[in-house]
This record gives structure tokens, C-alpha cells and sequence, in this order.
């Protein structure tokens, strides 16, 4: 198959043989909100594709456990944030750049959220099989763990985050 592109206003559609993208391309050229991709068996979501950033994994300073308290390794990037408290928040990446709002990770673990030091307390990943990327959830105050949820983890809810 001869590879197609078309462009229609914000979104681009890439056809490459089997292969195919669609995205919603800033002008910067950066793929801002999502891409949709085709997975193994039905179409993946890739959030924030070109400004996800990983947690951070240093040493044994952050210790990520699941809902069971097993130690985990988290295997996405986070592609928006929470906030908890008094500054309550919910950004996405590309939401938060548009209204002028920095996220930054720092070397410590800590993030900066719109100049406020703020704590990952959680990673949320809503469908693991279909949406790729997790919500990071902060708190003012570092926790000694970082609870990695997916979707089915929330029938355990309100204790989640204890």
C-alpha cells in the first residue's frame, strides 16, 4: 500500500501499510493530547505522546507498590497530574501548557506544578490495554510509597490512597 497522509485542521492521518496514526499535531510539530495507534488486536491510545515523561525511578528512593503493596516497577509515562489540597488541579500535559501552567520533574523525585513543589503519591493508568500513559496523583507531603492503580483497583476505593 502506497503510505497516505491527510491532514484535517488539527488532526493528522497516517497510513503506512498495516500501520496507522492519528494525531493531533501542534504547531511546534509536537503531538499534543493523544495519538491513536493500532494495537496487537484493537487500537491503543498513546496519551501525550511528545510530552509524557517517566516517573522517577532512583535508587531505592521511591518505592511503587500496587493495591496489594507489592513492590512494582512502573512501565508508562505520566501523561497528566493531579493535584490534592489546598492547590486541587487536574491537567493534562498539553492542557496545562496551553494555559501557561509549567510541570516540571525535578532531579529529586518531586514535580513542580505551576511553581508549587509537589509529591507523587499515585499512578493511576485507566485501561492498561488500551490507554496508554498514567495520571499522576500528588500531595504537598512526601508519602514513603507511590501506589500504581489501574482501572480494576477502584473497587477498592475510597481506601486507595491511605
Amino acid at each position: 500500500m502506497t503510505p497516505f497522509k491527510h491532514q484535517i485542521g488539527q488532526w493528522t492521518i497516517e497510513v503506512d501499510g498495516d500501520n496507522l496514526s492519528l494525531a493531533n499535531i501542534g504547531q511546534d510539530g509536537k503531538k499534543r493530547y493523544f495519538e491513536i495507534v493500532m494495537g496487537k488486536y484493537s487500537p491503543v491510545i498513546i496519551q501525550e505522546p511528545d510530552l509524557a515523561f517517566y516517573p522517577p525511578i532512583t535508587s531505592n528512593a521511591f518505592k511503587y507498590v500496587d493495591v496489594s503493596y507489592n513492590r512494582v516497577i512502573p512501565d508508562e509515562k505520566i501523561v497528566g497530574v493531579i493535584q490534592t489540597g489546598d492547590d486541587e488541579g487536574r491537567f493534562s500535559l498539553t492542557s496545562a501548557s496551553d494555559r501557561g501552567i509549567g510541570i516540571v520533574d525535578n532531579a529529586d523525585g518531586s514535580l513542580m506544578v505551576n511553581g508549587e513543589l509537589c509529591w507523587i503519591i499515585g499512578l493511576y493508568k485507566p485501561d492498561g490495554n488500551r490507554l496508554k500513559g498514567y495520571v499522576a496523583f500528588t500531595a504537598r507531603e512526601r508519602h514513603g510509597y507511590i501506589k500504581v492503580l489501574e482501572m480494576g483497583d477502584l473497587r477498592n476505593f475510597p481506601e486507595i490512597f491511605e
